[in-house]
């Protein structure tokens, strides 16, 4: 069954959103993730100094 030239315009058009909402979707998860790997090693260097700091008052 042949598709009319309409048809075959918005199947494309519906196609190409479809790809461009993957697209974002992908690329805000990756974000995400990048943003959550800075805040856990930010986390860690922040919990490593308040360690030493409270080492280095209990020595003293």
């Amino acid at each position: 069954m042949a598709r009319s030239e309409e048809e075959t315009i918005e199947h494309l058009h519906r196609r190409e959103r479809d790809a461009l909402v993957a697209a974002a979707k992908s690329k805000t998860v990756t974000i995400a993730s990048v943003a959550a790997l800075g805040g856990l090693v930010v986390g860690v260097f922040v919990t490593r100094d308040l360690a030493v700091r409270f080492r280095d008052q209990r020595d003293d």
